[in-house]
């Protein structure tokens, strides 16, 4: 039995090949628990929780981990409060699911009161149903920065419904989730909650998650860099809702957002070279208001590059170089929306007529276009020229979000 192992001679606990049918109380400060050589074993703890770490510096390295949860229990419990951290390495940690998820009760495969560092672990759960199971719950400020890094939530070839919540962090400031896969989950796959400031998200993999990264004040505040990059969203959206690759608010289903800061969520790939809708221009995957999202990526991270939406090229452009003080005054371009080609109904981009003269620019005429992301129109202008407008030196240009194209002028 590991319970048996003595701990306070040897920080190591080595486990042998076999099934461990029991719940393991970890309470010796900087102890590791690992397997023999190339050994395999499993501890199973049935129907309690299979490790309870109490001391601070634990590392559970290479088991296979599970139990048959009821609500609100746990497979790995941690909690040594703000003293430490405890690693979780390599572990295959498989949640059994005992009950559905209409009794509203929660249940959760670790659940850390505690900074956690877990990397290269495997978080699953089995049921016939879908249920309220979390794969990490970190559950007070003494979670801070954590640290979860390179590991699989849900499976690929999972049957049925998934765990609901991959992960969450209930206020707990400056926690990194960095380069795990996200597969199948049935709600949110990363989510943080209450008085949080600082959170990092980045290059991830969201696979079939019903929303893919959630920031929910819930009458508190989130704060500080709230960073989303570098992940890829595909087919991120799935029933039940809120359906939002990255969202934002005070609840689910209320995006006011008003005490979360705006989210850094730049340079992610959406599902869709056009970017996330619906406040963004394409079909990619959705984001809430609060979400910055651009530029985005053109394809999958890595490869992908990034683009904006402000990708206005303006040429060819024809004007008059010369006309008097009230009279009219031509020009014509073509406008090139050069993102590349995506199946969408355009963006709407205002297209503006201006002349500068002595100095100052003003706007004599505008136009609204709709340009298809790799497609281009043509615009003419035929504007009047203010009364008061001699200036020998002036210039008028087409001009677009910023971008612009501008021919000298003469106005006698």
């Amino acid at each position: 039995a590991i319970n048996e192992a003595d701990g306070d001679a040897d920080p190591s606990v080595e486990v042998v090949d076999g099934s461990y049918e029991e719940s393991v109380t970890v309470d010796v400060e900087g102890l590791t628990i690992q397997p023999v050589g190339d050994a395999e074993p499993t501890v199973d703890a049935t129907d309690a929780f299979a490790f309870e770490v109490v001391e601070p510096g634990v590392t559970i390295e290479g088991l296979a981990i599970t139990n048959e949860l009821e609500a609100n229990e746990n497979v790995v419990s941690v909690a040594h409060g703000a003293d430490g951290e405890t690693t979780l390495l390599d572990n295959e940690i498989t949640a059994v699911s005992g009950f559905a998820d209409e009794t509203g009760e929660t249940e959760f495969s670790v659940e850390t009161e505690s900074t956690l560092i877990a990397e290269g672990n495997t978080f699953t759960e089995e049921t016939d149903e879908a249920t309220l199971t979390h794969g990490i719950r970190g559950t007070s400020a003494d979670a801070a920065d954590s640290v979860v890094v390179g590991n699989q939530f849900g499976l690929d070839d999972a049957a049925g419904d998934s765990m609901t919540t991959g992960l969450q962090f209930s206020g707990a400031d400056n926690v990194t989730v960095e380069d795990n896969a996200f597969v199948d989950i049935f709600g949110t796959a990363v989510l943080f909650s209450g008085d949080v400031t600082d959170a990092t998200v980045v290059q991830n993999e969201f696979t079939g998650t019903g929303s893919g990264v959630g920031f929910l004040s819930s009458g508190a505040s989130i704060t500080g860099d709230l960073v989303v990059e570098e992940n890829n969203f595909e087919d991120v959206g799935a029933e039940p809702a809120p359906e939002q690759a990255v969202f934002v608010g005070d609840d689910f289903g209320d995006f006011a957002a008003s005490s979360v800061d705006e989210v850094d969520a730049t340079e992610n790939w959406w599902g869709d070279e056009s970017g996330p809708g619906p406040v963004g221009p394409g079909t990619g995957a959705t984001v809430t208001e609060g979400v910055e999202f651009d530029p985005w990526l053109d394809a999958p991270f890595p490869e992908g590059e990034p683009v904006t939406d402000g990708n206005i090229d303006i040429f060819d452009v024809q004007g008059d170089n010369e006309t008097v003080a009230g009279g009219e005054l031509e020009i014509s371009g073509t406008v090139e929306n050069e993102l590349q080609a995506a199946e969408d109904e355009g963006r709407e981009f205002t297209v503006e007529h201006r002349i500068e003269l002595d100095g100052e620019l003003q706007t004599l005429q505008e136009k609204t276009v709709s340009i298809v992301p790799g497609q281009q129109v043509d615009v003419e202008f035929t504007s009047d020229v203010p009364e008061d407008a001699a200036d020998l030196d002036a210039s008028h240009r087409i001009e677009v979000e910023g971008e612009f194209f501008k021919q000298d002028l003469t106005v006698f």
